[in-house]
């Protein structure tokens, strides 16, 4: 078409009317094409070039997110496993003070009872005797309340259990040994209740910490796989936001070219058309 109208002089007029009227065409119908696509393209730029900060942004919240979600999990177990070790320790002390006072609270029962049944002397060689008498020797320093004076008495009549004293003082050593006795249990029943109410703390704070853990990782794992979506999505944003550019680049030239170009023939034409009626 172009080199047909560069002939214009050697064709007839009828000829070149038509050749121009078909160039006309084409500069219309791609015009308007180029001018549809560069619009488009100039709203679908900025538009792509906005998804994509948006992505960016969201991606990294996510990414800051997801770290607060694992320094969190692992706080949580971190947690979980030092109030493991705690309760272990705290457990095996109980156990240790509830065997020695089972021990020492049988010891002071069966005193009440051979002294009570006159056995005394027999009583004094078993060795419930023996550990009614390591008791006697660190009652305060296994913090039971119990007088001095209450203490001395007791290992007085074990040293002497079968004097003649005997039965007057039994009476009073079988109501200091009872007394001892009602303390040491309370004492022991006070922290059975401790310790079963630190089991259950225990057990409530694990139980609160698994479930942290567990809503922290299906967070984790939810997160994790949005970010990884979302790096696909900006790589593909890109790519068609650098497509769309360089297209637009390219229909811009070519816009720029038809007009040009058109704009010449139209210019030659409207010169043939006066040199033709002069």
């Amino acid at each position: 078409d172009h080199r047909d109208l560069h002939s214009f002089p050697t064709r007839r007029s009828s000829d070149l009317k038509e050749l121009y009227d078909n160039f006309m065409c084409y500069c219309k119908t791609n015009g308007q094409d180029l001018t549809a696509r560069i619009s488009s393209a100039n709203t679908k730029v900025p538009q792509v070039q906005s998804e994509i900060e948006q992505a960016e942004a969201q991606k990294a919240q996510l990414e800051q997110d997801l770290e607060g979600h694992q320094s969190d999990r692992e706080a949580a177990k971190t947690a979980m496993k030092d109030a493991t070790a705690v309760r272990e320790k705290e457990a095996a002390a109980f156990a240790t003070s509830k065997a020695e006072y089972d021990a020492n609270i049988a010891a002071v029962a069966k005193a009440v009872m051979a002294i009570e049944k006159g056995m005394s002397g027999g009583f004094l060689q078993t060795g419930a005797a023996q550990v009614l008498r390591k008791l006697l020797a660190q009652v305060q320093q296994l913090g039971v309340d119990m007088l001095d004076t209450d203490r001395q008495e007791v290992l007085s009549f074990l040293s002497d259990g079968q004097s003649t004293d005997y039965a007057p003082k039994s009476s009073e050593v079988v109501g200091i040994l009872k007394e001892l006795h009602d303390e040491m249990a309370k004492t022991l029943a006070d922290m059975t209740g401790e310790e079963e109410a630190a089991v259950a703390s225990f057990q409530e704070l694990l139980a609160a910490k698994k479930k942290e853990v567990s809503v922290l990782s299906k967070a984790i794992e939810t997160k994790t796989e949005r970010i990884g979506t979302l790096a696909v999505e900006i790589v593909q944003k890109k790519n068609d936001l650098t497509d769309t550019e360089a297209q637009l680049v390219e229909d811009q030239k070519f816009a720029a070219d038809l007009e040009k170009g058109c704009g010449t023939k139209t210019g030659e034409m409207e010169e043939r058309d006066r040199k033709s009626v002069v």
